[in-house]
Parts: C-alpha cells; sequence; structure tokens
C-alpha cells in the first residue's frame, strides 16, 4: 500500500479522537448511495484532541509527518476545494525514527486548542461546506495523507450576511454567492 512512498514497508495510519460524539452521514451522489461516513461532532470554540496512530510493518524514511485542522468548501461540480481555515502542526521532524522494530505501535498526541469553527457544516448538490483533521506523511518523493471528518451543526457565524434581493454573481465568487443564497433563503 505504501511501498512506492517510503522506499521502505507499508504503514497503516488511523486518526483517533479522544472523546466526543460521531455521527453517521450517507454520501450521496444526486439519488445513488456512494457511502455512509462517520463524523466527529464539534462546536465553535472546541478542542480537538487524539491521537494519530501509526503502525508500520518496518523502518521507513519520512519528511516529517504533519496534522491540519482544515475548513474546506468543496465544489461538486468542478471538483475543486477550497481551504477557508487551516491550522497546521508538525507532529514528527523530518527522518526522525518512528519506531525501531517492526510491528510496534506508535502514537502521536496532537490538540488543537479552542479551535475556530466559524460556519456550521453544509452539504448541498453543488458544494459543501466541511471540517476535517488531516495526516501527512511526507515522503521522499510524494505524500500520504489521511483524513477525519467534522461536522459543525452551528457554527459561531459572527458577521452577519448580505441581505441584497439584486445580488449577482459576478459580484462575489461562486461559493460565496451559494452560501450568502442559503442563508438568505433560511431567514425568510
Amino acid at each position: 500500500m505504501f511501498a512506492g512512498l517510503f522506499n521502505a514497508l507499508p504503514a497503516e495510519v488511523n486518526i483517533a479522537f479522544a472523546g466526543g460524539k460521531s455521527v453517521k452521514k450517507q454520501a450521496r451522489d444526486g439519488c445513488n448511495l456512494v457511502a455512509t461516513e462517520s463524523y466527529l461532532l464539534v462546536k465553535d470554540r472546541d478542542d480537538i484532541r487524539g491521537n494519530v496512530v501509526i503502525r508500520p510493518t518496518g523502518h521507513f524514511v519520512h519528511q516529517g509527518v504533519f496534522i491540519e485542522l482544515l475548513g474546506l468548501i468543496k465544489q461538486h461540480v468542478s471538483g475543486s476545494d477550497v481551504v477557508f481555515s487551516s491550522l497546521r502542526q508538525q507532529l514528527v521532524s523530518p527522518g526522525e525514527a518512528l519506531t525501531e522494530s517492526a510491528g510496534e505501535t506508535f502514537l502521536l498526541p496532537f490538540e488543537f486548542v479552542a479551535a475556530s469553527f466559524p460556519y456550521r457544516s453544509y452539504e448541498g448538490n453543488a458544494l459543501s461546506l466541511t471540517y476535517c483533521v488531516r495526516v501527512t506523511i511526507a515522503g521522499q518523493k510524494e505524500a500520504f495523507s489521511k483524513e477525519a471528518l467534522l461536522w459543525c451543526p452551528a457554527g459561531s457565524e459572527v458577521t452577519a450576511p448580505i441581505l441584497d434581493p439584486e445580488l449577482k454573481m459576478v459580484d462575489v465568487g461562486l461559493a460565496e454567492f451559494l452560501h450568502l443564497n442559503y442563508i438568505i433563503d433560511q431567514q425568510q
């Protein structure tokens, strides 16, 4: 699975959160059920903590292990992601040995204190607004990433939306236009 990535044997990577409630959501492609994903429920100013669990089958070379807390707007039509919030921590320095013997489990604790979730999570046909914790293991030539999804049912939404009935898509970007229309529809 990771053999070409680290010039060594594969490893298994998981993200384990400390405490918290999770919810299962169904992912759809149009009318078809694609998968059921598990999300950690969060709210604005929550502490997000846990461990990255790495089970290598041998010693491997890496260029660092990083963890990020990301806020993403996923545009389903174009397939692109826009990052609107990002926090990053380095868990392991480049080249630092994770384990000396094969089969050993290595725990890397992480914590994001009073994490900001300014907007509530949203899933629509054209776009979705989600949060995730992403672990990246940088290799010699490539990087491997593993994500765990977060769901924020009520963000802080500190800024009031623009209530302009003459709002045009050319005045703001597509993602902002759709988000503002969603907020306006909810307030009416």
